[in-house]
């Protein structure tokens, strides 16, 4: 019914915002699932079909050909319509979902390099993220979200469990990446700061109170209400 529920108070913020934009790309993944869903789907099969006969060929044990097979149906069930979320809200509003990204896991709690049958593990989406970041032209800002990323995993005490590459290739992630770069472009959607309009959209503002919370977050409240305001008045 491309409803999306949100916490009852994140209307009155601007920081979450880039959330919404990750549940919109599951509705667009609905709408158009042979431009996307199916495309991004036969990349996720190649990729473990032929891990699958490698194993077999190297005589892996059965027990790490099962695995496999568990996380190539792990990433058909859901965990690609989460990644690919990811890279078409990171598509569309930039480095403010990567920070973004860092709050929900820190709120969530939880294993940062464990995915459940829902989603993938968090730190498998941030790497999508810095990916998608890099291809459309903010390496830097990548690197800084990278930073905070390895912080709060040092914090958290966490580091990847075994065969963690099996479940999360990079090949993979990076393959997606490229994919959904080109298909986002191909659908005419909006890529962030390649606008040459100008003026304050909602992608820019989001952008912009991230970077007022990072660089002065004692007076960032009232900085938020007055964009808040703006925001609701251009309507």
């Amino acid at each position: 019914m491309d409803l999306v529920f949100v916490p009852c108070l994140e209307p009155d913020h601007i920081l979450g915002l880039p959330d919404i934009y990750h549940e919109l790309g599951h509705i667009l993944l609905f709408r158009v699932k042979d431009r996307l869903e199916h495309p991004a789907l036969a990349i996720v099969d190649e990729h473990f079909e032929r891990l699958l006969a490698e194993g077999r060929k190297s005589n892996l044990p059965t027990g790490s050909l099962e695995q496999i097979e568990q996380y190539h149906h792990n990433w058909r069930r859901s965990w690609l319509l989460e990644i690919v979320s990811d890279l078409i809200a990171t598509y569309l509003v930039g480095p403010a979902f990567g920070w973004c990204n860092i709050r929900t896991a820190t709120n969530l709690g939880g294993e940062l390099f464990i995915g459940n049958d829902s989603h993938p593990a968090d730190d498998a989406r941030a790497t999508a993220i810095g990916m998608m970041l890099t291809a459309i032209g903010y390496d830097g800002e990548r690197q800084l979200i990278e930073n905070r990323w390895d912080e709060l995993t040092s914090l958290a005490a966490e580091t990847a469990p075994h065969r963690y590459e099996l479940a999360y290739p990079t090949e993979l992630l990076r393959e997606l990446t490229d994919f959904l770069l080109q298909a986002c472009n191909s659908l005419c959607l909006t890529q962030y700061g390649a606008s040459a309009s100008g003026g304050s959209t909602v992608a820019n503002t989001i952008n912009d109170c991230w970077s007022e919370f990072r660089r002065s977050p004692d007076s960032y409240a009232a900085y938020e209400r007055e964009q808040l305001v703006r925001l609701l008045a251009s309507r």
